[in-house]
């Protein structure tokens, strides 16, 4: 079909490690001119990142930022012209790499759907052993109307602070 003078950037999932060519083909049977990066590496999980800084830097913004700049480039070069409207389009850590677009460089994107980003996935496991500790506070407090409370124990899998609900902030 013909180019919509439009340009749709496909965001990624979890770790990335992969490019999004179904999102691509979609947008390009819509009219949009699109790209997709890996992120930088092929390798599931975060792995990739350990002992390698720069990598967990292309994952975070770098990688996304440089497909951009050549993706309009391309684009440019093909039509005779840059794209009239660029959109990111992403859900997860898609949804965050375009928040992150926005806040790095707001003038690259007219548009950006950020579905579900994936922001702060550093507190995600801290708010998720709370919400459970605080699930297993209620579960004691019903159970020892039942029966004598268990004797208070430590686990080396658990921190104590997460044992007893306290959690900073």
């Amino acid at each position: 079909s013909a180019w919509n003078a439009k340009y749709r950037q496909e965001g990624n999932g979890g770790w990335a490690g992969v490019i999004s060519y179904s999102a691509m083909a979609a947008a390009v049977r819509a009219g949009y001119a699109t790209a997709s990066t890996d992120t930088g590496h092929s390798t599931p999980g975060g792995s990739f990142a350990l002992g390698h800084p720069e990598k967990l830097i292309d994952f975070a913004w770098r990688s996304e930022h440089e497909m951009t700049v050549k993706a309009k480039s391309v684009i440019e070069k093909m039509y005779g012209s840059g794209p009239k409207l660029s959109y990111w389009n992403g859900c997860s850590t898609g949804g965050r790499e375009g928040m992150l677009m926005s806040q790095r460089f707001p003038d690259y994107y007219d548009g950006i759907v950020a579905g579900a980003p994936a922001m702060r996935t550093s507190f995600s496991g801290l708010a998720d052993r709370w919400m459970a500790v605080q699930l297993n506070a209620i579960t004691r407090a019903v159970a020892t109307k039942l029966a004598p409370p268990p004797a208070p124990s430590s686990s080396p899998a658990m921190p104590v602070a997460l044992q007893t609900g306290i959690v900073a902030s």
